[in-house]
């Protein structure tokens, strides 16, 4: 890792500011930021964390006896990460995930011990990396880090970790979609899992759930801000969620084992349905907005992956189930803090 980090914000407040220096103008590629990108309080937290885990580094005996509040000591692992080393928006085809805790003891107030946390974040690096490399997937990329806490009753606070990383292929390609939606005559897909290919021959690879993912990793990727020339995407604050039907509408669902092929007009049925859970019922029923500009920035969606799930006993059911995660959008200044691999 480079010892120096730079990682610059755009404030999404830039959208709605009179100023002509921090106005936004379109390009062929989407939303460009112009010029007087400025740090936001996340950034500020980033970095400071940063200089922390640098100072640690440089000296191991290190004891500043800092302490921060649990939540922001949770965001700061997580974030700084995310920041060094995933990579959001690539189009991962198979995911992998593991999971781990890291106890931390509480200080009489209830805090933690910044010098303990930054433990915390190099130890989460190395079980990070430990996964990763024991993963047999080709092509590999880290798509997130999540991490949570849980208060302990003998002192200590529990940091739970799900990491998640995957195999990375090229992006999907836009397709001709019909009026009614993204899938025209002859998208005909089995529903997943083992159902998998075209429903008039199975041996054409693909399935409904596939499509599905793909049509959403386009939507949501052409609605991303265009990072300025020398800069990447990070999100912070992150928000995952899982929702599929028949509690969440529109999301494919059926008990009918033998109803594995989806048509073409009901595969755009669905994906009207996703989108709309995805932009309106999730963000109404966990109670932020995706239009509002809050403190710290705007929240946008990040990634969304469907994927099959079957019962084969009572209640039987075939259906879809989707993990959309949420973040705010930061940029990151690539020639100073690079990316790293792990």
């Amino acid at each position: 890792m480079k010892k120096s980090i730079l990682v610059i914000a755009v404030a999404m407040m830039l959208v709605l500011s009179q100023c002509k220096k921090n106005e936004i103008v379109k390009n062929n590629n989407g939303i460009t930021p112009v010029t007087a990108m400025q740090q936001g309080p996340d950034i500020e937290r980033i970095l400071d964390f940063n200089k922390a885990v640098q100072a640690h580094r440089q000296n191991p005996d290190l004891r500043t006896r800092e302490v921060v509040d649990i939540e922001e000591a949770a965001d700061d692992i997580a974030d700084l990460f995310n920041a060094t080393y995933t990579e959001p928006t690539a189009y991962y085809i198979a995911t992998e995930s593991h999971q781990f805790s890291i106890n931390l003891p509480l200080t009489a107030d209830g805090k933690v011990l910044v010098d303990d946390v930054v433990a915390a974040y190099e130890q989460a690096v190395a079980e990070a990396r430990k996964a990763y490399h024991g993963s047999a997937l080709a092509n590999k990329g880290y798509r997130r880090l999540m991490v949570t806490f849980d208060m302990q009753r003998d002192g200590e606070v529990s940091l739970d970790f799900d990491g998640q990383y995957g195999s990375k292929n090229d992006q999907p390609q836009h397709q001709t979609p019909h009026i009614d939606g993204p899938f025209s005559v002859g998208d005909d897909w089995l529903c997943g899992g083992q159902y998998i290919g075209k429903c008039d021959d199975p041996s054409i690879p693909g399935s409904a759930d596939e499509k599905l993912k793909e049509q959403l990793y386009l939507k949501i990727n052409d609605e991303l801000p265009t990072a300025p020339e020398g800069y990447r995407m990070v999100f912070v604050r992150n928000r995952e969620y899982e929702f599929s039907g028949p509690k969440y509408h529109g999301i494919y669902y059926t008990e009918d084992l033998d109803d594995t092929c989806i048509g073409w007009m009901y595969l755009n049925d669905y994906y009207a349905g996703e989108i709309n859970n995805i932009y309106r019922i999730l963000p109404d029923e966990k109670e932020f907005s995706l239009n509002a500009i809050y403190s710290f920035g705007r929240y946008y969606v990040e990634s969304a992956i469907v994927y099959y799930e079957g019962q084969q006993h009572e209640p039987y059911y075939h259906k879809h189930v989707t993990n959309v995660r949420y973040g705010v959008l930061d940029y990151v200044n690539d020639d100073v803090i690079g990316f790293d691999d792990l």
